[in-house]
């Protein structure tokens, strides 16, 4: 058997189905109860490409994740993706002009020195 293959999912292949049936189904309450409030949909839609690179970007990190760890040292891995809020720490700054305070700060700063210590070996 493949050592991707989930054994548990071989026994209960239906519980992927529901859990899959019941997040579509949440999804149009939960369109319908913004749109019976008058939640404008065209922002919906205007923001549904943004999301979906959101998501896509997420399952690809999930998918490169899987495969450092199959590959490399699992304790190197598991240190540097441990560092993903750093970059969401930028991105805020970045994209929302948020401000970072002092202790941010020290900590992406110590973030990077750990990376740059891991890189050298």
């Amino acid at each position: 058997m493949e050592k991707w293959v989930n054994p548990q999912a071989l026994k209960y292949p239906s519980q992927d189905l529901k859990t899959h049936q019941r997040s579509r189904s949440l999804l149009h309450l939960s369109i319908f109860q913004r749109a019976s409030t008058g939640f404008d949909l065209t922002a919906l839609v205007q923001t549904m490409p943004l999301a979906t690179l959101a998501g896509v970007l997420d399952v690809g990190g999930n998918i490169l994740f899987l495969f450092a760890a199959h590959q490399g040292m699992v304790a190197l891995v598991a240190v540097l993706i441990s560092l993903y809020p750093a970059s969401t720490v930028l991105l805020a700054q970045l994209v929302l002009q948020e401000r970072i305070c002092l202790i941010q700060c020290i900590g992406l700063g110590a973030a990077a020195i750990a990376v740059m210590f891991i890189a050298l070996g």
